[in-house]
């Protein structure tokens, strides 16, 4: 088990969720975007890759300080704590190809961002 836990920012946040806000599904510029914890801080929810989504702003003003369920709302994914091989490709360096094949081999093919590596790997070789 793997119990490295990489720092949080919302710009690998949003890079995790792709500027995709989890309530409404829609993506958005970075300056349209916020940082929601699905249970609010305010209600013992933690600062924690697993408890924090990326949300627009009209969402987030909507959900306030309540749960999704208290708001009406649902997620649209399921928020998740990155691996450190996701957590490299998250940061968004400039990576080589060849890092590229050896980061696809150690995220999970369960992994949300697995597809999206292989997809910027075939577009990388074409």
């Amino acid at each position: 088990m793997d119990c490295y836990v990489p720092p949080l920012n919302n710009k690998t946040l949003f890079r995790r969720d792709s500027n995709v806000c989890l309530y409404c599904a829609h993506q958005f510029p970075l300056r349209d975007l916020t940082r929601d914890h699905v249970r609010p801080l305010s209600k013992g929810g933690g600062d924690t890759w697993n408890n924090v989504v990326t949300a627009c702003r009209r969402c987030n003003n909507h959900k306030g300080v309540r749960t999704p369920e208290q708001a009406g709302m649902q997620l649209v994914a399921v928020p998740f704590t990155p691996t450190y091989a996701e957590y490299i490709y998250l940061k968004g360096r400039r990576v080589l190809a060849d890092q590229m094949e050896f980061l696809l081999a150690h995220i999970p093919r369960t992994s949300p961002l697995h597809q999206r590596l292989a997809s910027s790997l075939k577009t990388a070789s074409s």
